[in-house]
């Protein structure tokens, strides 16, 4: 699962800062402790939005989860237990059914609360849940694709300012009108076993061909990975190698706490 795809509710911090050349040099930084400072040379500032902020909201992007509720959220406790799907313990939250009339009220409650603190910009997390339902319920995979665009076009409705999709490649045709951004996230690695491994020849192949379609698009693509013991020599190379792709990526931590 993508994931920064992570805790509304969270004390930690994770901060990138980038330049893009292809897109006039775009800075941007994800920071979700429950207190930040936006710097006035960042042009994104993606972010909890609960935290107390210092600097100008018109550069942040609020986090918002499209198919994962997190357990430190205020609408957890009354959430109906028969529209959850699946728990990521990873992470401290559950895969919902978002078709279910609750998940509508959740988006609609946080959205409110997230244009009530002044952010007009989203950061769409937990996209990728959408391929997750359908594995698990093959029979209604149209159903939930439907769904998300739904969801999308309706946080499209009440925003003025850009989206940010996490990954989301399985609802990306359907909603590619709506965002103006795209965060691969695991873009050349993989974890398997509990350990970070360089994604293969296919892989990366597949992230590629994402790539050029979303530049064809004219989409901005942020990229991070999470890894280990990864030499100064070999990041620089990834980085020229991103760069040569058109989108700016950075190594980060996977634990966000």
């Amino acid at each position: 699962m993508s994931l920064l795809k992570k805790l509304l509710m969270i004390s930690s911090v994770l901060i990138l800062s980038c330049s893009q050349q292809t897109h006039d040099s775009l800075s941007f930084i994800i920071n979700y402790s429950n207190k930040v400072v936006i710097p006035e040379t960042i042009d994104i500032f993606i972010l909890n939005p609960y935290a107390k902020v210092q600097g100008n909201k018109n550069k942040s992007y609020a986090y918002l989860s499209l198919t994962e509720i997190n357990q430190f959220s205020p609408y957890f406790a009354k959430f109906p237990k028969e529209a959850i799907i699946k728990d990521n313990k990873a992470w401290a939250s559950v895969l919902v059914d978002i078709t279910h009339p609750a998940w509508q009220k959740v988006i609609q409650q946080e959205l409110s609360f997230i244009l009530k603190q002044d952010y007009q910009q989203v950061f769409l997390d937990t996209a990728d849940g959408v391929e997750i339902l359908c594995i698990l319920h093959s029979e209604k995979c149209d159903i939930y694709k439907n769904k998300a665009q739904e969801l999308v076009a309706y946080i499209r409705t009440k925003t003025e300012g850009k989206i940010i999709i996490n990954r989301g490649f399985a609802i990306y045709p359907k909603i590619k009108n709506l965002i103006q951004g795209v965060l691969i996230e695991s873009f050349f690695y993989d974890k398997k076993n509990g350990k970070f491994v360089r994604r293969g020849k296919q892989d990366m192949t597949w992230l590629s061909g994402w790539v050029t379609r979303l530049k064809q698009d004219k989409k901005f693509i942020l990229a991070i990975d999470y890894a280990e013991k990864v030499s100064e020599q070999d990041i620089r190379n990834l980085q020229n190698q991103a760069q040569q792709m058109g989108i700016f990526w950075k190594l980060a931590h996977e634990l966000l706490q």
